[in-house]
């Protein structure tokens, strides 16, 4: 008994000692062959990668971020303080809590928090959305890491009005949220591999180093002007 199989006749394979370097042969509109290479279409300008892009938009998020990381700080300690006293059954004055919030257990419990959403933030970000990264591709993840400030924000503020009742689990969600959905651990290397792409190897050195200063100089703004507004309220800022 013959048994037919579905192999095909030597001149049937694919030719695979072509040069790949080369044009495919093209049929022209005749009839005839033209070997000419196509020419790739170039997109508009607006969706090229530019470092024009973020120079702007690098600028302004630096300095709102300063301007709200110090208060957004200062809101989180005093909801852990907030939540501390309240468990513990101790009166607060109308929510002021300067003189309540700086004993040393207190102090102690802000920093074990502190310490605690960090390592669960950068913990599931590189273990989720950074292995991630090239399969859900970097321009996902710059929109997906909007969600998560905005959603802290908003939870800080609830967490810090006057009839809130939410614990401190709720601050570690919100750290897992953040991790997940990518957050702050992997902004600079998003930003990295966009500046790579669209860079001279000559020129990456400096690039990065001018994005860093950008960013480290609208960071600081907002602090060196809060600082000299103090100076000057005080009095201790220097006169002729």
């Amino acid at each position: 008994m013959q048994v037919s199989r579905d192999i095909p006749e030597p001149h049937q394979w694919p030719d695979y000692s072509r040069d790949v370097s080369q044009p495919l042969p093209v049929q022209d509109s005749q009839g005839g062959v033209d070997s000419r290479p196509l020419e790739p279409s170039t997109p508009s300008w607006f969706y090229c990668p530019s470092l024009g892009w973020l120079f702007p938009f690098l600028f302004a998020l630096s300095v709102l971020s300063g301007m709200i990381a110090t208060p957004v700080k200062q809101l989180e300690i005093e909801i852990i303080c907030k939540i501390f006293l309240r468990e513990n059954g101790m009166p607060s004055h109308g929510g002021d809590y300067q003189s309540q919030c700086s004993t040393p257990e207190i102090q102690a419990l802000v920093a074990l928090v502190f310490s605690r959403v960090g390592s669960i933030n950068s913990f599931t970000g590189i273990t989720i959305v950074g292995a991630k990264m090239n399969r859900l591709g970097r321009k996902f993840l710059f929109y997906m890491m909007i969600i998560p400030p905005i959603f802290s924000l908003l939870l800080m503020i609830y967490m810090g009005s006057p009839h809130s009742k939410l614990g401190l689990h709720m601050l570690y969600f919100d750290a897992i949220f953040s991790g997940v959905t990518g957050g702050d651990s992997l902004t600079e290397p998003a930003l990295i591999s966009y500046i790579v792409d669209c860079t001279e190897k000559s020129k990456l050195s400096v690039i990065q180093f001018s994005i860093h200063l950008l960013i480290s100089f609208s960071d600081g703004l907002p602090s060196r002007i809060q600082l000299t507004s103090r100076l000057m309220r005080q009095g201790i800022c220097f006169s002729s």
